[in-house]
């Protein structure tokens, strides 16, 4: 299954108590980003770090919480 989630509300990710973190938007990744070997690699130019979808993932058996947060003032609410 995939989801499409609004963007502009959900830029926050959450995979365990210690892998939480801002998420680069397309733009970020597009504009400021430089592909690096494989095009799901990008060097983040603004901050000097490298951001790949497979630092957002877990092994099923470990995963007590993964998922998008909203901090949107009137929603509050998480996916």
């Amino acid at each position: 299954m995939v989801f499409k989630l609004q963007q502009a509300k959900f830029w926050y990710m959450a995979l365990s108590d210690t892998r939480q973190r801002f998420m680069p938007t397309a733009y970020e990744r597009g504009y400021y980003g430089m592909k690096l070997a494989y095009k799901e690699f990008v060097l983040l130019n603004n901050t000097r770090e490298v951001d790949d979808k497979y630092q957002y993932s877990i092994e099923d058996k470990d995963n007590k919480v993964h998922g998008w947060i909203c901090t949107d003032d009137e929603s509050h609410v998480g996916f």
